[in-house]
C-alpha cells in the first residue's frame, strides 16, 4: 500500500485471505492501474473493515490520495424511491510540504452539514436523505501521527445551501489497548462562519471476536454554539467479513437529547451488505433499515438504501 491507515490495530488478523474480485490481467486499463495500490491484503480486522466500509475513522487519517464517487437511491416508508445527488470526495496528498498535508474536496451533502439538525452516531443510510448541495474544499495538515495518537488541523471553504462559509478546526484521536479491547477517544472541533463552534466527541470500545467478527460500541455527542440541548447517541456495531470482497454490518443506534430532558428520540436498526465486484475499485451496497422515531410514537418505519461506489486510489500520479 502507498499509505497505511492509522486508526490503530486490533489484537488479531483475520484468517481469510485478501483476494481481488477479478484476476489481474494486462488489459484492465488505466482505472485499474490507478487502483492497484489500494488494500494490498488485510491489515488488522478493525483497520481493514473500517477501510472496506469507508468509515470516518479510517478516511480521516489515511495518508493516501484517492477519488471516491458515490451514487445512491433511498426509500423510506410508503414514499417513492428518491435518487440522490451524486457525491464525490477527492483527497490529494501533497508530498512537497514538510508535514503530511492533504487537499480535500468533497461534494458529499452530509459533509460538515449544520449539526443543529443532525444526530450523532447516525449511519450513512439514514443521513443520505438530505438533498442539500454541499461542496467543501480544505487543507488538512497532520503535525502528529502515531499508532497511538493522531492530530490534524484543517482550514478551508464550504458551500452549503447557496452560502459560502469559512471553516477551521482541529481533530485529535487517542488509542489505548487493554488486552483484547481497544479504547479510542476522538475529539473534533469545527468553527464555521454563520454557525459558530461545533464540537463532536466520541468514545469507541472495540475488539475482535471469534470467527473473524468485529464488535464496536460507541458513545458520541455533538455540541453546537447557540443551540439548546446536547444530542448524543449510543450505538452497537457488529461486522462480519465473508471473504476478501464481501462483508456484512449490523448496527443498532439509540439517539438521545438532553433538552428538555434526556429522552430517547429515535431507535435505528441498519443491516448493510457491501460487495466489491467486477473491478477492484467498484462497490455495491444494500442497506435496509428500521427506524422508530419518537415523533411518530416509535412506529416502525422501514427504509432501504442502494449505493454504487467507485474508489480510485493512487491518483496523485495524475496531478503531480
Amino acid at each position: 500500500m502507498s499509505g497505511q491507515p492509522l486508526t490503530g490495530p486490533t489484537a488479531t488478523v483475520p484468517s481469510i485471505p485478501a483476494a481481488p474480485s477479478v484476476s489481474a490481467n494486462e488489459d484492465k486499463g488505466l482505472i485499474d492501474d490507478m487502483y492497484s495500490g489500494v488494500s494490498r491484503g488485510f491489515l488488522t480486522s478493525a483497520m481493514w473493515l473500517d477501510s472496506f466500509f469507508g468509515d470516518e475513522r479510517y478516511e480521516a487519517e489515511v495518508n493516501r490520495s484517492q477519488l471516491k464517487v458515490r451514487f445512491e437511491a433511498f426509500r423510506e416508508g410508503s414514499g417513492g424511491m428518491e435518487y440522490l445527488r451524486p457525491n464525490f470526495d477527492l483527497r490529494l496528498v501533497l508530498p512537497q510540504l514538510r508535514h503530511q498535508t492533504r487537499l480535500v474536496i468533497s461534494g458529499d451533502p452530509n459533509e460538515d452539514v449544520d449539526a443543529t439538525s443532525s444526530q450523532p452516531g447516525t449511519p450513512s443510510p439514514q443521513l443520505a436523505k438530505g438533498p442539500e448541495k454541499t461542496v467543501t474544499t480544505a487543507l488538512q495538515v497532520v503535525p502528529l501521527e502515531t499508532k497511538r495518537s493522531n492530530f490534524s488541523i484543517r482550514a478551508g471553504l464550504k458551500f452549503h445551501s447557496g452560502k459560502l462559509s469559512l471553516l477551521l478546526g482541529p481533530r485529535f484521536r487517542y488509542l489505548v489497548h487493554y488486552g483484547s479491547w481497544d479504547v479510542r477517544y476522538t475529539q473534533e472541533e469545527l468553527w464555521t462562519t454563520g454557525i459558530g463552534f461545533q464540537v463532536r466527541t466520541r468514545f469507541d470500545l472495540e475488539r475482535p471476536l471469534p470467527n473473524d467478527l468485529f464488535f464496536r460500541t460507541s458513545l458520541e455527542g455533538i455540541w453546537t454554539e447557540n443551540v439548546h440541548g446536547y444530542p448524543y447517541a449510543l450505538s452497537f456495531l457488529l461486522r462480519q467479513p465473508l471473504d476478501g470482497n464481501r462483508a456484512l454490518q449490523y448496527e443498532w443506534v439509540n439517539s438521545f437529547r438532553t433538552r428538555p430532558t434526556n429522552l430517547l428520540t429515535e431507535e435505528l436498526l441498519v443491516f448493510r451488505y457491501r460487495q466489491r465486484f467486477w473491478r477492484d475499485w467498484l462497490f455495491l451496497e444494500i442497506a435496509p433499515q428500521a427506524r422508530f422515531p419518537r415523533d411518530r410514537g416509535f412506529e416502525y418505519t422501514p427504509g432501504v438504501l442502494f449505493r454504487l461506489e467507485m474508489v480510485f486510489g493512487d491518483i496523485q500520479n495524475i496531478f503531480f
